[in-house]
């Protein structure tokens, strides 16, 4: 190879590596780049929104399901649902916090007609304590009884009201 020839294959060497090389830093990092020197976008716009850890697993969760109901749930990291917001299409908002192993906990409800109820629930799905307005079945008589907004009642494992107030 002449000396000119060298020098072409050196600079189209040199050029090429430049050009590649400013190619796969826009592929890798572009859009990151670019996002962060461009104005923030106000709005985005999608049907669900979904977080995940580092190894892929779902950690939470924003959606707005077919029948209307709009959610926020919060997954540990086995995936176990462990809290969830949620407002159906009628508004009434609700709460709910689980255990460990997604089940016990609390709801924390609002009902159509403004009025509020929480719920604490036994690790075995069991209704143990409600605040708020309720109706009762009086075992006695098999009548109902609708108690007040501030009212506390406890129940036994089987479902039995236990203590109650007012």
């Amino acid at each position: 190879m002449t000396r000119k020839q060298v020098w072409v294959v050196g600079l189209i060497a040199l050029v090429g590596g430049v050009v590649g090389g400013a190619l796969v830093s826009l592929v890798v990092s572009g859009p990151q780049a670019l996002a962060q020197a461009g104005a923030a976008q106000k709005v985005i716009t999608a049907e669900a929104f979904h977080l995940v850890a580092p190894d892929g697993t779902l950690r939470a969760s924003l959606t707005v399901e077919d029948n209307g109901v709009a959610a926020l749930r919060l997954l540990d990291k086995d995936g176990t649902q462990c809290a969830m917001l949620v407002v159906p299409a009628d508004g009434t908002p609700g709460l709910a916090l689980c255990g460990k192993d997604g089940k016990g906990g609390a709801v924390l409800h609002m009902s159509p007609d403004g009025s509020t109820r929480l719920y604490l629930v036994d690790k075995d799905q069991h209704l143990r304590a409600l605040l708020g307005s309720t109706e009762l079945t009086m075992p006695l008589t098999g009548g109902t009884e609708v108690r007040a907004e501030s009212s506390l009642v406890l129940f036994d494992k089987d479902g039995k009201v236990i203590w109650s107030a007012p």
